[in-house]
């Protein structure tokens, strides 16, 4: 659907995922039972991995179909990303003592 809206609404939802980045990076550093920075060394090694994968998934993806379908494969992981990660649990919350 190549038309001006779509474009936009492609970015709007590109930032909106790009949102997921320092989340990801505050909730790996308050892990329960992991030293400060484990968690944030683990993240940082996972995304140089994906950034050395993910480019060559996409192009093969886009030689076997279209670049189309392959930057199709992107927005669905990305909102997938949001959709599942609606389903981690949260953080305990701390009850505030009045004093």
């Amino acid at each position: 659907m190549p038309s001006v809206l779509t474009t936009v609404a492609g970015f709007a939802l590109a930032g909106l995922v790009a949102t997921l980045i320092p989340a990801v990076y505050r909730a790996a550093d308050e892990l329960p039972g992991l030293p400060h920075g484990l968690g944030l060394a683990v993240i940082n090694w996972l995304r140089r991995i994906g950034f050395l994968v993910s480019p060559p998934l996409i192009g093969a993806l886009a030689d076997a179909t279209s670049l189309r379908v392959a930057l199709l494969a992107v927005v669905l992981a990305g909102v997938g990303a949001l959709v599942l990660g609606r389903s981690l649990p949260g953080r305990p919350s701390t009850a505030r003592s009045g004093g």
